[in-house]
Order: C-alpha cells, then structure tokens, then sequence
C-alpha cells in the first residue's frame, strides 16, 4: 500500500494475505495472460536501443505501451501494466549488460572470487556473484563463453507475479480499487473469466492491528503541515 507525501517521497507498507479459493482460477489465467503476453513483448523489444532508451526512465512502461497496439479484448490498464514488467526488465538489464561486458573484457575475473571482482569493478557483491554464475553455466553448456550480452539469449517471464504499477491510482483504478474501513480492506479488482472477457471482482478481509497502526501513524505524518 503506497502513500506519497507533498514532496513526491514514498513510504509503502506491505503485507501478505490470503486470496480466497473461488478467485484462484481467475488469477491463474492472469498471470498466464500476463506471462504469455510479457513474452512475446519482451522479445520484441529485447535490443540495446531499448535497454539504452529505458535505463533512466522513471515510467519504464510507457514507451513500451505507446510503441505497441494493445489487443481489443485486454483492459487498458492490464495492458499498461504488462508493458511495465517489460519495460522494468530492459531497464533493470542495462547494469547487468555493463557487468557481463566488463567480465567478457576480462574473463579471468569470472572464476576469480566475487570480491575481486568487486574490488576491480565495483557493483555489489551478490550481483556480481549472480553474474559470475550465469556467465560460467552459458560455458559449461555451449563449451565457450559468449560473444556478447546478447548471445545469452532473451530472458523468459516466469509470470509468478503481477505488477498494479501502470494503474491510474490505489484506491480508484481502472483495474483495482482499494478501500480499508472499520479494520477490513475491500478490493475491487478486474479479473479475466475468460482469454476475452473481463468482469469485476471484490475481495474482501481483515486487516491486521499492527498494519492498522502503521497506517495510523503514516496518515498522522501525512496530516502535518
């Protein structure tokens, strides 16, 4: 849950809930139609031009969104947030490209312990660690290491999660509307019954005492002046 102060700072809370039974066929088929769709997205625009073009971009989702035609029968804000996961994952790739380019200039450092490696070029340690791995399991597969960034192939969406970034607003949005009163929240979420048909849903449940504090409290540090 997000709020934002007049200074355009964010404080989130989060916390886990239990979905109730009945909607899990209906977020199976999100999520497939979030994965199936990410992918064929992120194969399309999986090219350095976009990775350059997003890397410092604060709405990764929108020129994804306004160089694509979202089909007829998937809500706007779906669409839009479909095209954010894309968009996050070119983004969040130009750092792991820097990476794999520097340890390809250098191989000696992809078997070399992660903290010389660090040492020589930076980044943090478990992401070089990361990296170091990828780049030893392409050579232990295809005999060699690859050529260039881009000769790892595309990565694949797992499509185990859904972002709600791209959404018009929390409490007001085109594909959720979330409320909390009198110590339950009421979630009005828009859910695929089928590939082309879309219908309103709420979900409705407890919210915990402490979580009901820190919202207390984060609305007290909102009312200041």
């Amino acid at each position: 849950m997000k709020s934002k102060s007049k200074s355009k700072n964010k404080l989130t809370l989060a916390y886990e809930t239990f979905l109730p039974r009945w909607s899990y066929p209906y977020f199976r088929r999100l999520l497939s139609i979030h994965r199936t769709y990410g992918n064929i997205l992120l194969k399309r625009f999986w090219s350095e031009e976009w990775i350059e073009r997003l890397k410092n971009s604060n709405n990764p989702w929108k020129p994804i969104d306004e160089a694509t035609a979202r089909p007829k029968h998937i809500p706007s804000r779906v669409w839009r947030n479909i095209c954010l996961t894309v968009g996050s994952v070119l983004k969040s790739s130009a750092e792991r490209k820097d990476l794999i380019e520097k340890l390809l200039a250098k191989p000696h450092l992809i078997d070399a312990p992660a903290h010389k490696a660090v040492k020589e070029l930076g980044y943090d340690r478990l992401f070089v660690e990361n990296v170091q791995e990828q780049l030893r399991n392409y050579r232990a597969k295809h005999g060699k290491l690859p050529g260039s960034f881009f000769e790892l192939g595309v990565p694949r969406l797992k499509g185990i999660e859904f972002p709600t970034g791209a959404d018009d607003s929390i409490g007001n949005g085109q594909f959720k509307k979330l409320q909390i009163a009198n110590g339950r929240y009421y979630l009005k979420i828009k859910l695929p019954v089928t590939w082309r048909k879309w219908r309103w849903f709420t979900i409705e449940g407890a919210v915990p005492k402490s979580v009901l504090a820190h919202l207390e409290t984060v609305q007290s540090f909102l009312r200041r002046p």
